[in-house]
């Protein structure tokens, strides 16, 4: 809604602009067209305002850096959702043998959720507990305690 109103405001008195008048409506409704027309494709017209031409640049912009961002997103989401794994949760590592780093804040909340610890020196020797099957998974770098609670 509002770079149709910008471009509303800037090309409503331009002689040769893409709004065919310079009253609100139905020149807002004019555009709100360009505008999701933009949004969803590419503008038939550009302004002929130079401000407006401007605006519609990082209009496009925007909605390019928008429409890639919720793409990787997505992609994101789908994967993790298709990798299989039998924890999904905190709720899932109680009295499962977890491995962390010893005198963590990880280990400290792992003991609260009840999950057998498995305490290393290094975060290597976690991993490697875990591929040895001596752990049933790895916490590491739990720097909020609430996420670890699920809260």
């Amino acid at each position: 809604m509002l770079p149709a109103h910008i471009v509303w405001l800037l090309e409503r008195r331009h002689p040769n602009g893409i709004l065919p008048t310079e009253k609100y409506f139905p020149g807002i409704f004019h555009a709100m067209y360009w505008a999701a027309g933009t949004l969803a494709t590419q503008a038939e017209q550009m302004p002929r305002q130079w401000l407006a031409r401007v605006l519609a640049v990082l209009w496009m912009f925007t909605v390019w850096c928008s429409l890639r961002f919720y793409t990787a997103q997505l992609t994101a989401t789908l994967t993790v959702q298709q990798i299989p794994g039998h924890h999904h949760g905190p709720d899932d590592l109680q009295g499962k043998k977890v491995a962390t780093t010893r005198g963590s804040t990880a280990a400290a909340h792992l003991g609260e959720l009840r999950a057998q610890v498995l305490e290393v020196s290094v975060i290597e020797d976690a991993y490697q507990a875990l591929i040895n099957k001596d752990a049933d998974a790895v916490v590491f770098r739990c720097a909020d305690p609430a996420l670890l609670r699920g809260e």
